[in-house]
């Protein structure tokens, strides 16, 4: 079973690989396919396909560290455990509800001073 960011790269190297050519791809084409919402960091990448190549789902011509020179296999092409959409749903959501804590946080805290404001104005009075 892989990871849910082994899977997030399996499936950019099947999107990008036709009928198993190889392709030359950096990280930083991974990480910005990925988006700003992504918690996949750079190192996670570079451990997905170091494990992908070791599991048979790519083949690895070249790796030097931030480039690669991958193909997918027929393994890589067959594995269908859960769609990249669902995996990339549920990053995009969980970083969402962060946002909408923070943004609460901070609506909270302007409400707070604004009642505190308030009642040091009516208390002067």
């Amino acid at each position: 079973m892989l990871e849910k960011y082994e899977k997030i790269v399996l499936n950019y190297i099947n999107s990008n690989c036709k009928s198993g050519n190889f392709i030359v791809i950096t990280i930083d084409e991974i990480f910005t396919f990925l988006g700003v919402q992504s918690t996949v960091d750079k190192v996670q990448i570079k451990t997905a396909v170091a494990n992908l190549f070791s599991s048979g789902f790519i083949r690895l011509k070249y790796d030097d560290g931030e480039t690669f020179c991958v193909s997918t296999t027929e393994k890589g092409l067959n594995y269908k455990e859960q769609t990249f959409a669902n995996d990339v749903q549920v990053v995009v959501k969980r970083n969402s509800l962060v946002g909408w804590c923070v943004f609460a946080s901070f609506v909270g805290g302007f409400v707070g001073a604004a009642i505190a404001i308030f009642l040091s104005i009516i208390w002067r009075a």
